[in-house]
C-alpha cells in the first residue's frame, strides 16, 4: 500500500470512528431519557452493535498502520 493510500485510509477510518463514538454517546443519552424498558433495551442493543463496529474499525486501522491491510 502506498503512503498516499495509507494516509487516505487512516483519515477515512478516523472519521468513521469519530462518527461511531458520537453515535454511541447519543444512544447512551437517549437511553437515559427512555420511558420504557423496550426503549432502553433498544438503545442497549444499538450501543453493543456500534461498539462491535468500532472494534472492527480499530482493528482495520491497526492493520493499515502496520501495512497488513489487503483488499
Amino acid at each position: 500500500m502506498s503512503d498516499t493510500m495509507k494516509i487516505r485510509m487512516l483519515a477515512m477510518l478516523d472519521e468513521e470512528i469519530k462518527e461511531v463514538d458520537g453515535s454511541i454517546s447519543n444512544n447512551r443519552t437517549w437511553m437515559l431519557g427512555s420511558d420504557s424498558e423496550d426503549e432502553i433495551e433498544m438503545f442497549i442493543e444499538n450501543i453493543a452493535d456500534l461498539e462491535e463496529y468500532r472494534d472492527v474499525l480499530l482493528k482495520m486501522r491497526d492493520q493499515v498502520m502496520k501495512g497488513e491491510f489487503n483488499v
